[in-house]
């Protein structure tokens, strides 16, 4: 047995030596990365803190000029787009709304053979009963 013979035994160490040694390299790299990336933190925070500073007397002045609207923020959320419709303090409006909803749902059960509305609730909570006292016996 010659020396071709030891040269894949020694290729893998040195390969792994190699390996070692960029693993090596890639550490120190990122922790200059991190280093960078704590240093623009620090920056970002700075210039977040100053521009902060300089928005007060805005906020300060739209502050003002909210509190000469009755109702503003109500009035805001209210008419936002993304809150859900609630019903109103006189329970009347929107409630409408929500029993065109129900009325929408119970024509699709009423298509379904359900023959009555009001005993179809009833009819729902009675298979999920069912299913729980099959749950109790075990």
């Amino acid at each position: 047995m010659g020396c071709r013979d030891l040269l894949p035994s020694l290729k893998p160490a040195l390969l792994e030596k190699e390996q070692q040694e960029a693993i090596e390299h890639i550490d120190e790299v990122q922790n200059e990365i991190d280093r960078l990336n704590e240093q623009a933190s620090e920056e970002i925070l700075k210039v977040e803190q100053k521009y902060n500073k300089l928005r007060q007397p805005f906020f300060q002045k739209r502050s003002e000029l909210i509190a000469k609207i009755p109702n503003f923020w109500v009035t805001t959320f209210v008419n936002h787009p993304q809150v859900p419709d609630m019903d109103d303090e006189e329970g009347e409006g929107e409630e409408d709304d929500d029993d065109d909803e129900e009325e929408e749902g119970l024509e699709d059960i009423d298509e379904e053979g359900d023959e009555d509305e009001g005993e179809e609730d009833e009819d729902d909570d009675e298979g999920e009963e069912g299913e729980e006292d099959e749950g109790e016996d075990d």
